[in-house]
């Protein structure tokens, strides 16, 4: 079955959808006898998925396919996303209360018991579930607004201390770690996005290390934010690593070249930013006349992602009699390959989930659908005594917005101890 015949019926199934939701909505507020308010609604009501539509046609069937613009994904899924989940909630409602009419009149009709007499109630159990359904599904839809609009600029900062007796007694090592930029789906935002790189200046970092994906797929989306990311500051050095997306998988190339001269200006540009870049390889940075190791790995992620990363090069320098950090992009390197080295260093930092944009974080409480697919996907994870930590990250790609996942500045303090 071709690609258009999928989109075809995809499509079909949710303008089903919204007749179904529709009707429900039409029942629950009866608007006769209000012809305008009834004319606007109806506008309202159907101008989303027939808007949706003409896209999708645009996309498939004029454009055949070709990649569209990121502004164009990111309007398209932010309303998608935000008018869909809540119909899918509204879906529920109306369907148990539609099962309740079906089995009233399969009752009825093969007389298995009296039909029920309505006359004289004030609502029906149906138009009641359907009516209940309608106020629960607009708490998604405030939220997701809540997410496009602010949430995806709401940046957190997350302080972890980090005890070790690797360092001397009343030293103080402040770590700023901040992953998956995604700087494409940024756009013309700049004002967030300085507003970010101000609060983490003001944090005084001695490092500042990127866990990957600078950009959604091509070198070009980071070029505009050179002049901002440029104005990280830290004591000893701002180190970066590449993520899944950094490497143009995803894009469709004219050639392998091409590809992979789009590889070699993003690396470029994380130079122009200020940033060592490291391919699988690590060493010794001195501070206050002592040293940490510093390694970092090229993606590692179970398939369909790739595995760059060479952990015997990253590492081949480093004695764990130091304190080590490893920058690793995918927190499932962690599991396979890291924790169980025999140079396992102390604190590994990853990013990629992004904590799937969407979830709930109440103190040491946190849920995200994302945890379904990684085990480790948002904050601190101990084995004995070694430690990953998993940014939620800067950024955002595909759904432009974040619902009670906001994007995260992590620092660490990390303090030497007798």
């Amino acid at each position: 079955m071709s690609r258009m015949i999928i989109v075809f019926f995809f499509w079909l199934a949710f303008l089903l959808l919204d007749w179904y939701i529709y009707r429900g909505l039409k029942y629950s507020f009866p608007l006769e006898g209000k012809p305008l308010i009834k004319v606007i609604s109806n506008f309202a009501y159907w101008s989303v998925p027939l808007t949706l539509t003409a896209m999708t046609i645009y996309f498939f069937f004029i454009k055949n396919g070709e990649k569209p613009s990121t502004t164009w994904i990111l309007g398209f899924m932010g309303v998608f996303i935000l008018f869909y989940v809540p119909k899918l909630i509204l879906l529920l409602f109306n369907l148990v209360a539609d099962f309740k009419n079906i089995l009233f009149w399969i009752a009825a009709k093969f007389e298995f018991g009296r039909k029920p007499d309505f006359s004289g109630v004030l609502i029906t159990r149906q138009e009641f579930l359907r009516i209940l359904g309608t106020f629960i599904a607009a708490l998604p839809f405030a939220s997701i607004l809540y997410g496009i609009v602010f949430g995806r600029f709401a940046f957190r900062t997350e302080k972890k201390t980090i005890k070790t007796s690797k360092l001397n007694a009343g030293t103080r090592l402040r770590v700023v770690q901040i992953s998956d930029a995604h700087l494409g789906s940024f756009l013309d935002h700049k004002k967030p996005v300085r507003t970010a790189i101000n609060e983490i200046n003001k944090l005084e970092p001695d490092l500042i290390l990127f866990t990957g994906d600078l950009v959604n797929d091509i070198a070009s989306e980071a070029e505009p934010w050179v002049p901002e990311f440029s104005k990280l500051q830290a004591k000893y050095g701002k180190y970066s690593v590449l993520g899944n997306h950094d490497y143009g998988d995803y894009y469709k190339w004219d050639s392998v070249e091409e590809k992979r001269a789009n590889l070699d200006r993003l690396k470029t540009i994380h130079g122009e930013m200020g940033f060592t870049l490291m391919l699988n390889e690590g060493d010794y940075i001195e501070i206050e006349g002592q040293q940490i190791y510093l390694g970092g790995v090229e993606n590692w992620g179970l398939p369909p992602f790739p595995q760059h990363g060479d952990i015997e090069r990253a590492l081949a320098k480093y004695n764990p009699d130091a304190f080590g950090i490893l920058m690793s992009h995918d927190p499932t390197h962690f599991d396979e390959q890291v924790k169980t080295h025999q140079k396992a260093p102390d604190l590994t930092l990853s990013g990629h989930t992004h904590g799937m944009q969407f979830g709930l974080i109440l103190g040491s409480f946190k849920w995200s659908p994302v945890q379904y697919r990684y085990k480790k996907w948002a904050g601190t994870y101990m084995h004995q005594d070694k430690m990953l930590y998993v940014n939620r990250g800067f950024g955002y790609i595909g759904f432009p917005g974040r619902v009670g996942m906001p994007p995260e500045i992590s620092l660490f303090e990390i303090e030497g101890q007798a």
